[in-house]
Formats: structure tokens, sequence, C-alpha cells
């Protein structure tokens, strides 16, 4: 399920351009580049993601498709704030290894300081303020991105950790403060998921001691648990004109 929705992400990106390449050069990513992100490209990118999302939900938990419509939203969103930047350091790291300063915000595109300066080209506000806009795009990525990087280096987590943490992720603490029975559905699948860690660990890779590794890898969840940091961002770039009142990305 992850891996179609790599696929959904990653087709939807690649014909999205405006001059995409043929089909058969666009399946892996030695066969395309890799692009500054841009607050169109975001905008789009975001509304794809989340609906894959909402299949890829549907696909690995079945009880999810009884949820309500508002516990379905919730969820997805919640998940998606947190999966982006950690499906988007764990490829950082194997993509840009020597600068610490990236991340992939969408499956094809990247965020730097850096690379802010170009972020806001495709803006179609008005009145937007750019260079105050800029501004705080660079602040946010210096300030989160190269600490996440070092944490995610200093794991290495492999890519069974790596699926763990995606469930982990979408079931993390927060939905217990949900109606208790998607509490109890999460829980299910938390402890579904802790026991192949182990079993991992144990079988595969020969560790006995293997407690503080799950600790860590709860405590790299929280790395990732930026809806604060990113209302308030949000908030920041409605005020410049960088967002109304009814955009996507803002809503989330």
């Amino acid at each position: 399920c992850c891996r179609l929705l790599c696929s959904m992400r990653r087709c939807c990106e690649i014909n999205g351009r405006s001059d995409p390449p043929l089909p058969i050069d666009a399946t892996n990513e030695a066969d395309y580049e890799l692009v500054p992100a841009t607050f169109g490209l975001l905008s789009v990118c975001t509304r794809a993601v989340v609906s894959g999302i909402f299949n890829f939900a549907e696909s690995m938990f079945p009880e999810f498709v009884r949820f309500s419509r508002q516990e379905k939203w919730a969820l997805a969103v919640r998940f998606h704030n947190r999966f982006i930047g950690l499906d988007g350091c764990y490829r950082a790291e194997k993509i840009f290894p020597d600068d610490m300063g990236k991340c992939m915000i969408t499956y094809t595109s990247y965020v730097s300081a850096d690379a802010a300066d170009g972020f806001f080209d495709d803006c179609c506000g008005g009145k937007v303020n750019i260079e105050e806009a800029k501004k705080v795009m660079k602040s946010f990525i210096s300030r989160l991105v190269p600490p996440i990087r070092h944490a995610m280096r200093r794991m290495d987590i492999d890519s069974v950790e790596f699926h763990a943490l995606i469930v982990l992720t979408f079931w993390f603490a927060d939905c217990m403060q949900m109606r208790e029975g998607i509490a109890q559905v999460g829980e299910k699948y938390r402890q579904a998921v802790l026991s192949e860690l182990q079993a991992h660990y144990r079988h595969e890779l020969k560790q006995v001691d293997y407690a503080s590794r799950i600790g860590e890898l709860f405590m790299l969840i929280f790395l990732f648990d930026c809806n604060t940091d990113l209302k308030e961002s949000s908030e920041i770039y409605r005020l410049l004109g960088v967002f109304e009142d009814n955009d996507f990305v803002y809503r989330l």
C-alpha cells in the first residue's frame, strides 16, 4: 500500500509538469530531475497526496471505511502533516546525503533555505509580501530541517522500521483523544506493529536489547509532530497574503 501511495504521488507530480517525460522515462528517481518546490507545485501535490492517504488508509486498515467523514478527515490530515516530514527526511537522507539542509517536501521536489527564494515565484496572490514570506520560510526550514535530518542520520532506520513508523504515525497518540472505538483500533495496530518490530530485532537483526531502540523510534515520531509549527507558519503566510482563507493547504 505504501508503494502504491508513492507511485501515485510520483505519477501525479511528473505528469503535472509543464514538460513531462515519457512514462517509460519516469519509473525511478534516476530517470527524472528533482526540482526545488514552489508554492503552486506544493498546492497541487498536497491535494494529490491527501487523496492518496484516504485510499492508503482504506487498504491498510479495514476499520477506516466505517469511520465518519469527520473522523476520516481528522486522521488523514494529522497523518499527512507528520508523514510528509518523515518520508521527506527519510528520502532526503538517501538522495541528498551531503546536504543536511534539504528535505523532500513532495515526492519529486525539495525545500531548502537556499531554494526558498524561488518558492513563491508562482504564487498568484496580488498582495503578497514576497520578501517577508521568503524570510519566514528560510527561518522555518533552517530551524526544523537540519536537526531532524541529523536525528534521522543518527537513527539510521532500516526499511522495516520505516514502514513500522508509517503505521505508528497514522495511529499516533492523539487518536486516543477521539472516540473509544477509534482509540481501540489504533491500539490494536500499534501493538501489532510493535510485535513485528520485536520479531525483526530478535530474528533478523539478532538483537536482544531492543527496548531502547523502540523508544527512540517513538521519539522520532515526536520530532515530526509539526502540526503546531505548521499552523503557526500557515497563519503567518495568510497574513502576508500567500494563503487565502479557502486555500486547501492553509485549511490543513
